[in-house]
């Protein structure tokens, strides 16, 4: 028996009690201290270059990433401090900033970062659902009149608008990776992390009309 699961409480509860003969894959995030196989994002590579972006507009360039200590979390936030660091820019203390991983979340942190002084260049979001609410936030905010935003989704979704950055998360090819390794699996899964490429789908035109392109080169 084969089980591809996700962690989305980063804390693995309940997978100690799976039966003995369960063969277990991890899908989207690993578990800090567990021994399991797992498929994942190079969110690092995608976030590096949705930051570089964003300081192509201005050197405030805000991180809003979800409050569980996640591995996928801190990933993400390594992409942001490394593309930080690429650029000359300090880290600011003001301009990181956590939430539960909803879109209620990703909303709160955006109107928060627009009240900053000085004013933020723009805003990478590390999670999917707080994208959602942080792309309301950002045009209720005026969106790209007010700075730059990017999110993350997975590829082939149409949520994100043509004026934000897109963060291409590759579900579906994940999900094929995990079940393949269970059905190739004996005796079990050995444990270790496949990295799969992430894209990041910069904007294409400030009006608003353009679509989203999907063939830009991966990360």
């Amino acid at each position: 028996m084969g089980v591809p699961t996700a962690p989305l409480s980063g804390a693995g509860r309940g997978l100690g009690d799976l039966p003995g003969q369960t063969r277990c894959v991890l899908i989207g995030d690993t578990i800090a201290g567990a021994d399991f196989a797992a498929v994942v994002p190079d969110i690092a590579a995608g976030t590096r270059a949705a930051t570089a972006w964003v300081l192509e507009r201005g050197r405030r360039a805000a991180f809003v990433a979800w409050h569980l200590a996640t591995p996928q979390r801190e990933q993400a936030f390594l992409g942001y401090t490394d593309a930080l660091r690429a650029a000359g820019v300090p880290a600011a203390a003001d301009l990181v900033c956590t939430a539960p991983p909803t879109p209620e979340g990703g909303y709160k942190q955006v109107q928060r970062l627009a009240d900053l002084d000085p004013p933020i260049s723009g805003v990478v979001v590390g999670h999917p659902l707080m994208s959602v609410g942080a792309m309301d936030m950002w045009h209720a905010l005026g969106g790209p009149r007010a700075f730059a935003l990017a999110g993350v989704g997975p590829e082939g979704y149409g949520g994100l608008p043509a004026q934000a950055g897109m963060i291409t998360v590759p579900a579906y090819e994940m999900g094929r990776r995990a079940v393949e390794m269970l059905a190739a699996a004996q005796g079990g899964v050995s444990a270790g992390v496949v990295r799969l490429p992430v894209r990041f789908i910069p904007p294409v035109g400030d009006n608003g009309g353009d679509a989203v392109r999907g063939d830009l080169s991966a990360v």
